[in-house]
């Protein structure tokens, strides 16, 4: 097993109370109230009471509870019962919802020993959080830069299994790992945050199963009789137009079948010159999606456009959301529900703007259509493959907190971050920068809640003596002149934990460049992160 090193915290005063999450949300929820160990029989005597004034504490308690109304008894607990989001099964709970206490949620703070990652720490022990680091390794030297106010974990990104152990239990995680090192750029910044992602989600699965998943599977096409539930679509376009005797088509060719890979594959050849749809879909008996906030594919497709349809209670409508594909390659296509556009399928269909009725989806489809630009040019032939679709959950904080760069902002832009003329010292090289856009993407499309920040150049300056910028699309110009200070970068690090207005949020975060004011500068972040625009 991994080793593992536990100190108790130092005394303070935590900050952690003015936090205000639900028991029972589905980030952390608490645990219900532990039986009394080793408790006293009936028969036992009670210790003697010689102190007066806990006798009279004892009398008036006991007078409270005889004026009190009768309570249910004690030797039938209450059940809650939450209702699954997908597959109806019941949660059952015993002991009362009221009666749990909330607890400080556990951070991993991965990168914990750099200059940035040891402040991090001791904000976040300052706040009343629990903090858990990974370290490679449990030399003092490594104890003296973090103290006795965490739990370590000793371990490597590049280790599957004591990512695995430092992820257990954990509720939120901060990604502030790092290297300059281009030969070194795809393990770390790219392999380890993939397998902090993936650690991540396992852990939130076994520890509360479906109810805690960030992610439901709706179709795994490679389990058995999946495939088979789908069908193929007739061409109800072609029937119309031939019943009006306007035209008369060819019906398009279309497969849907289990590959050797186990992978559903969707194949063939719209024939119509300008236009003509090919689908499959399936029925669900039931599938609530009420929870959940879009749908995530893993597919690989021959380069064109394809949709997803939904149906829930009018048949006369439905709802679509095309994305594109990259040709040969294997991609995570993440589809938010407000992506999906109302499409009225004929005249009995109401002009109403309804929205879609996530609790009642009683349609899934995969279309392809002929490109409405040019479609003479196109062949009409269509080729994708599905490995699963998913529904990820709403959640209301971010899960995951990764430090990134502004260089990243640059990425396709041809330009170097310079500062008076002259490359940065600061400045990454052009390969590490490349891999944090693409693991940027991938904790895009993981399924967790997220809040990437990007800082500009940093300082080793006291925080909180400028204001703060938070943008998005920021010009290379803007990005070059950017800098921001360890302490303020951890600082905001730290509050998007617990902000709902930082959830799946990128944003660029420097400090003013006007000169300071004898006012201090607000430290409430959340006005600025209201103005941003989540990423889904």
């Amino acid at each position: 097993p991994t080793p593992m090193l536990t100190f108790a915290p130092s005394t303070f005063t935590p900050a952690f109370p003015a936090h205000t999450v639900s028991p029972i949300s589905p980030l952390y929820p608490a645990p219900l109230p532990r039986p009394t160990l080793n408790p006293p029989s009936a028969s036992a005597s009670p210790p003697p009471n010689n102190n007066p004034f806990r006798a009279l504490g004892s009398a008036l308690s006991s007078l409270s509870r005889l004026l009190s109304p009768p309570s249910p008894s004690a030797n039938t607990p209450s059940i809650t019962k939450l209702s699954s989001d997908v597959i109806g099964f019941d949660i059952e709970f015993e002991g009362d919802r009221d009666g749990w206490e909330e607890e400080a949620p556990i951070v991993l703070v991965v990168g914990a020993t750099g200059e940035t990652g040891r402040i991090i720490v001791r904000k976040l022990i300052l706040r009343g959080f629990k903090v858990r680091v990974l370290v490679r390794n449990l030399f003092s030297a490594t104890l003296d830069l973090l103290g006795t106010g965490c739990e370590y974990v000793k371990g490597d990104l590049t280790d599957p299994d004591s990512v695995a152990e430092a992820v257990s239990g954990v509720d939120k995680v901060v990604y502030a790992a790092g290297t300059r090192e281009e030969g070194r750029a795809r393990e770390v910044e790219l392999e380890g945050l993939a397998n902090l992602v993936h650690g991540f989600h396992n852990a939130r699965h076994e520890g509360g199963g479906r109810r805690e998943a960030t992610k439901v599977s709706l179709m795994k096409f490679g389990k058995a009789g999946m495939v088979q539930r789908w069908k193929i679509a007739e061409d109800e376009e072609g029937k119309r137009l031939a019943e009006a005797g306007l035209l008369q088509r060819k019906p398009p060719r279309v497969s849907f079948f289990l590959n050797e890979k186990n992978n559903a594959v969707f194949v063939g050849q719209v024939y119509d010159v300008y236009s003509g749809t090919a689908e499959v879909y399936c029925n669900p008996s039931r599938c609530n999606l009420s929870k959940f906030s879009g749908l995530t594919l893993r597919v690989i497709g021959n380069g064109k456009m394809y949709s997803v349809g939904l149906k829930s209670d009018d048949d006369n409508v439905e709802y679509i959301a095309s994305f594109p594909t990259t040709k040969g390659k294997w991609e995570t296509i993440r589809l938010p529900f407000s992506a999906f556009r109302r499409v009225r399928l004929n005249a009995e269909a109401s002009d109403e703007q309804t929205e879609l009725n996530r609790g009642s989806i009683t349609r899934i489809a995969i279309k392809y259509s002929k490109p409405k630009m040019a479609p003479e040019r196109d062949d009409g032939e269509f080729y994708l493959a599905l490995s699963y679709i998913k529904a990820y959950r709403t959640q209301y904080e971010p899960d995951f907190v990764m430090i990134s760069t502004s260089q990243v902002s640059t990425v396709g832009l041809g330009s170097q971050i310079t500062f008076e003329g002259r490359p940065r010292p600061q400045s990454l090289p052009a390969g590490v920068v490349a891999f944090k856009a693409e693991a940027e993407k991938n904790l895009r499309n993981s399924g967790l809640s997220y809040c990437i920040i990007r800082p500009g150049e940093l300082t080793d300056q006291p925080g909180g003596t400028r204001a703060l910028v938070f943008e998005q699309d920021m010009q290379d110009d803007d990005i070059s002149q950017g800098r921001i200070s360890r302490a303020d970068l951890a600082d905001v690090c730290v509050k998007c934990l617990l902000d709902p207005r930082a959830v799946n949020v990128t944003f660029e975060l420097t400090e003013s460049t006007y000169a300071p004011t004898a006012r201090t500068p607000t430290k409430e972040i959340s006005p600025m992160l209201e103005t941003l625009k989540p990423n889904t």
